[in-house]
């Protein structure tokens, strides 16, 4: 065993001398170990050292002064280690904060040098026979192992231990520290039991200190080497296999040597042909070439990687994969190694899609009409000023103002006059048909750019959008635009004063044609409630009839009359707003249905205020409902302050509906109603109408 043992030292020692070279060449020039170069540097020169004044103790060919020059050496050595691995220890364990331990750390290396001394100078290191050769003798060198390896020992297996357990607790693993926290272990605990058992001649004198030395430079070599190479290999891995973006690395010879998932995904969509070439940059940018039609940014591309003075090299790209339009960002950069010196190409391809796509999203809104997605008013100026710099002349402005969309706003609400205005915008880019530019100037107002466009060619352009609005026009709602135009013919006039012009033309046209429109709409809303509701054209003639013979009844003068007249044939114009379900409803009302009904009064108020012919009768309209006792809506007025025409209408319009039939209910007598009429006067009716119209219809001539 003894003969093995030393064999093995001899073999060991004879390895590094060729092994710490190579090690120390492999790890002073990689980055993740730089921060411990130095203590590993010494601790390489250390085990060189040793390696070879163990070889001349082990192999006994030299002369005693050798051997003794050797074994002082090796003491130095070996005493040193302790001091070294605490130098190592905690460059790992506190490496930003190394400064703070600077002064622990020349300590244990001054302590090393002072038993080094006391030993000389105490002439304790000495030399020892074992079989074929020799070890180191020192009967005091082994009290020091008490005051100075021990301690040094325990604080480093501390300092790992408690790295160790700091990275559990965040739930992070240290492979290294593991490893180096096995070669400490193995090195002070194991050594030192040895150690002792040798002292107490259980075990026969080796080169046990030896062999430990070079145990803990193989566990620290282990741990530095295999874990970060490994590390390095699998963060890579990991890296390349859940990288959003898709990755190619080519070396200098312009072949891939690794790529990310997502990179193989894109070049399997290229065609199949190049299966026999070598995956180089040709292919790849090949694969390309068959995905996207923007040949020239590729071609640029091709050239950034296959000159290696290109540095860096960005521009976005369209693919199709799958498909599907994607967006890239290419950037192709080149790659250095420590030295500078170049050794390849890194092409990386990030998706940029979803950002294209709000982008475009963007510039879209930017550019357009939220309601309409026509151009807006931001885009209608821009395009004017780069219309007007190319002087494309004669250029055209036409305007156009949508005719009663606050009436329609009022009778139908938002939704619908929205609805009325995309609409509207439809037909008229439609009718244009790529002509002009049409954006949306307005609230209800478009406006139009027509390039090389003259007076006539301008005419028929709007001839063909009145006569498209015409068309599809309906009986409720009839679709009226009013245009105005005005066309720049020279560079002498300013664009700002032909905008002027349109519109001051489309506002002589609205005010001679406003009267007549705003009257055909409401015409078309009250037929169209006329058609809509159980009320017939026979129930407001009755109504106009009853109303003015109780209006001379009481001596009303013609203009009073006249508004009795109109109030009596609209006042349930806002019920055009009212949804049919409620409207139309055979039984009774609920709650919430009888108070929408109730906003009747309100919406054919605002119809009547947009109008300057119904104007007039807007306040009759509001108050129809309203009772003499002031429980009535909607502004619970009471007794005279209710208008006389309203409290005319309100007598007439119940007694016509309580004696008439309709589709769910028959009709009350006439004595019936005259009792009910009594019974609510001074309540719900003026007492005096009510007096005035019992009159009326039990007079000689109530037949007609």
């Amino acid at each position: 065993m003894e003969k093995l043992l030393w064999a093995f030292a001899v073999t060991l020692s004879a390895l590094w001398l060729f092994l710490v070279p190579a090690f120390l060449f492999m790890f002073i020039d990689k980055e993740n170990v730089k921060k411990i170069n130095v203590p590993f540097i010494i601790l390489s020169i250390n085990i060189f050292l040793s390696s070879i004044f163990n070889i001349i103790l082990l192999m006994d060919f030299s002369t005693i002064n050798l051997l003794n020059l050797s074994a002082k050496i090796s003491t130095l050595l070996t005493i040193a280690i302790p001091a070294i691995v605490l130098h190592l220890v905690i460059k790992l364990t506190h490496s930003e904060e190394f400064r703070r331990y600077r002064i622990y750390v020349a300590a244990v290396y001054s302590a090393a040098l002072g038993i080094f001394i006391l030993l000389l100078a105490y002439n304790q290191i000495g030399i020892k026979s074992i079989y074929h050769g020799y070890i180191i003798y020192s009967p005091f060198f082994k009290y020091t192992g008490a005051f100075y390896i021990a301690p040094i020992g325990l604080v480093t297996i501390f300092l790992t231990g408690r790295d160790i357990y700091r990275k559990l607790r965040i739930q992070q693993t240290n492979l290294q520290m593991y490893y180096l926290f096995t070669g400490l272990l193995g090195y002070f605990i194991g050594t030192s039991i040895i150690q002792i058992l040798m002292e107490l001649s259980v075990l026969k004198p080796a080169p046990i200190s030896e062999l430990a030395v070079m145990f803990l430079y193989g566990f620290i070599c282990f741990s530095l080497y295999y874990i970060h190479s490994n590390r390095l290999v699998i963060s890579k891995n990991r890296i390349l296999e859940n990288i959003g973006d898709a990755v190619f690395l080519f070396n200098h010879n312009g072949e891939v040597i690794e790529k990310s998932g997502l990179a193989a995904n894109i070049i399997e969509e290229g065609f199949n042909y190049d299966k026999v070439r070598k995956n180089d940059i040709d292919c790849v940018i090949s694969k390309l070439h068959f995905l996207t039609h923007e040949k020239e940014k590729l071609k640029k591309l091709s050239g950034a990687l296959q000159n290696f003075k290109i540095k860096n090299f960005n521009c976005d790209i369209k693919l199709k994969i799958h498909k599907h339009v994607r967006y890239y960002n290419v950037r192709a950069s080149t790659v250095f190694n420590y030295y500078g010196k170049i050794t390849g190409k890194l092409l990386i391809l990030n998706d940029i899609t979803i950002r294209k796509e709000k982008e475009k999203q963007l510039y879209y809104q930017s550019y357009h009409d939220q309601l309409t997605n026509v151009f807006n008013r931001y885009y209608f100026e821009e395009e004017l000023v780069r219309i007007d710099k190319k002087k494309t002349f004669p250029i055209c402005i036409i305007l156009g103002d949508i005719n009663g969309l606050k009436i329609i706003n009022d009778t139908f609400g938002r939704i619908k006059g929205d609805e009325f205005i995309k609409k509207t915008a439809g037909i008229l880019k439609h009718s244009l048909h790529d002509k002009g530019v049409l954006c949306r100037y307005g609230g209800d107002e478009f406006a139009i750019i027509l390039q090389k466009t003259g007076r006539e060619d301008a005419l028929k352009i709007i001839n063909k959008m009145l006569r498209d609005c015409k068309k599809n026009s309906t009986a409720i709602i009839p679709l009226n635009v009013t245009f105005g135009f005005s066309i720049k013919t020279s560079s002498d006039q300013n664009i700002n004063d032909v905008i002027k012009e349109a519109e001051n033309t489309m506002y002589e046209y609205k005010l001679s044609e406003g009267k007549s429109m705003r009257s055909a709409l409401i015409l078309s809303l009250k037929k169209a409630l006329e058609e809509r509701d159980y009320e017939t054209e026979e129930h407001a003639e009755r109504l106009i009839r009853l109303s003015v013979l109780l209006g001379k009844k009481i001596n009303l003068d013609i203009i009073e009359l006249n508004k009795l007249k109109l109030l009596a044939m609209l006042h349930d114009i806002g019920k055009i707003s009212i949804p049919d379900d409620i409207v139309l409803k055979p039984g009774k009302l609920t709650t919430e249905e009888w108070e929408v009904m109730k906003k009747h009064s309100e919406v054919g108020y605002r119809i009547a205020e947009s109008s300057p012919d119904l104007a007039q009768i807007a306040p009759g309209i509001l108050y129809h409902h309203e009772r003499w006792d002031g429980s009535g809506y909607p502004g619970g007025l009471k007794g005279g302050r209710i208008p006389i025409i309203s409290r005319i209408l309100s007598i007439v319009d119940s007694y016509d509906a309580m004696i008439s039939d309709r589709p769910y209910k028959k009709g009350m007598s006439k004595d019936k109603v005259l009792k009910e009429l009594e019974r609510c006067a001074g309540t719900q009716f003026d007492p005096y109408l009510v007096e005035k119209f019992l009159e009326i219809i039990k007079g000689k001539n109530s037949a007609k």
